[in-house]
């Protein structure tokens, strides 16, 4: 019997500049946030160490993209938690510096405005 496998949705950065009606989620540590002190513009913040079952990202709809710094441990975990409820969710390859190779629009880091 074949073992049931499980790839992770990812999308590549050059897609995500080019792709509307997403909601994009900025899921850096906080202090890596602050540091850069942009993140891609509309995008909305979500403390990674925030993100649980019950988290209101896991309840609402609509496709889900993920990123963090390099697209890594955290933006990865973001996606697995959405997909595990059944959202529609990726991690960009390559986080938010393959966005900015990519061309994003930035605009200054909103501590305040997390979910």
């Amino acid at each position: 019997m074949a073992e049931p496998s499980f790839e992770l949705p990812s999308i590549d950065a050059s897609d995500v500049v080019r792709m509307r009606g997403v909601t994009l989620v900025d899921v850096r540590k906080h202090e890596a946030a602050l540091a850069s002190g942009e993140m891609a513009d509309g995008a909305i913040y979500a403390d990674p160490f925030g993100l649980h079952h019950e988290h209101v990202l896991m309840k609402t709809t609509g496709k889900l993209i993920f990123y963090c710094v390099k697209g890594h441990e955290v933006s990865q975990f973001a996606a697995a938690l959405a997909c595990f409820h059944k959202r529609d969710a990726a991690f960009v390859r390559g986080g938010f510096e393959a966005l900015l190779n990519a061309g994003i629009a930035t605009a200054a880091f909103r501590a305040g405005e997390s979910t």
